[in-house]
């Protein structure tokens, strides 16, 4: 029987290694064919083809009338889903980070009377970690779609290098305004600062 089962694990991996690899030349296939959009490259690393500017507005346009925030509720039991994670990570340190949404989805938080939501899970985030580095703001990047994002939620992959880049010099490398460091020293100032300069944007 253990002979019969380490034959099947042995067949397992080459099945897996052997579906890699024709996912991968389907994907160099389609990618040269201009018709896929995202892609994984050897390493499993996610990539994506450039779309046109209008394109993405109409992505974005769409993707804002599918989701547009009316019904979001907060979860009560979000805390207490941190809490496990931080149980579960037990010695280990847990690096946080917010996902740099644009500046639309920013925007409908304000819009739709979430400004105490949104600044309770910052202080929630900040207090559980004592440390979060924050990108999901209104700032140059995320305000720069045509640029930086292929619809409402998800950036290029030079973003995620900003982010890195960000993280790993706890601040030091930074895009112009892209990414803050927020501590329980800072939390107060970068709400009251962050808020004033969102609402000037949003008129």
């Amino acid at each position: 029987l253990h002979r019969v089962d380490r034959r099947q694990r042995q067949m397992c991996i080459r099945d897996r290694s052997f579906n890699g690899i024709t996912t991968t030349l389907r994907n160099i296939l389609k990618q040269n064919r201009g018709t896929m959009r995202r892609y994984y490259e050897p390493g499993n690393i996610a990539n994506i083809t450039r779309r046109p500017p209008k394109v993405v507005e109409q992505i974005i346009t769409n993707g804002l009338r599918a989701n547009d925030f009316r019904d979001l509720k907060v979860d009560h039991e979000y805390e207490s889903h941190l809490d496990d994670i931080i149980a579960a990570a037990a010695d280990n340190s847990i690096i946080v980070f917010t996902s740099p949404i644009s500046h639309f989805r920013t925007k409908l938080f304000f819009e739709r009377g979430l400004k105490e939501d949104y600044e309770n899970w910052l202080r929630l985030l900040v207090r559980k970690f004592g440390k979060v580095f924050h990108f999901s703001d209104i700032n140059s990047i995320t305000s720069n779609h045509r640029k930086y994002y292929y619809d409402s939620y998800h950036s290029y992959p030079e973003v995620g290098d900003m982010i890195i880049k960000f993280i790993e010099s706890e601040g030091a490398i930074k895009k112009d305004d892209f990414g803050v460091v927020l501590t329980p020293k800072n939390i107060d100032g970068y709400l009251d600062s962050n808020y004033s300069e969102s609402n000037k944007i949003m008129r």
